[in-house]
């Protein structure tokens, strides 16, 4: 990767509030600026689980059968 395009990335992070850079240091992630992003991680992951609880529904799926699956799914992560 180009030093000029990893300088613009840095720049527009930094424009953007996501990092600050500190003389010396090198650049850190900026507390509030993460707060937010996980905010709207959180808002988007729940309107994909609403999504996915309107299809079970429409298979007849109660919440029984997703916390199963998505206990399931939790088990094999850990097994990794």
């Amino acid at each position: 990767m180009s030093v000029i395009t990893t300088k613009r990335a840095y720049e527009e992070l930094e424009r953007g509030g996501y990092i600050v850079t500190l003389p010396g240091r090198g650049s850190i992630a900026a507390e509030g600026r993460l707060d937010d992003l996980k905010k709207r991680r959180l808002a988007g992951l729940r309107s994909e689980l609403e999504g996915l609880v309107g299809s079970a529904t429409s298979l007849g799926l109660g919440p029984e059968i997703l916390e199963q699956m998505l206990a399931s799914i939790y088990k094999e992560k850990e097994d990794v």
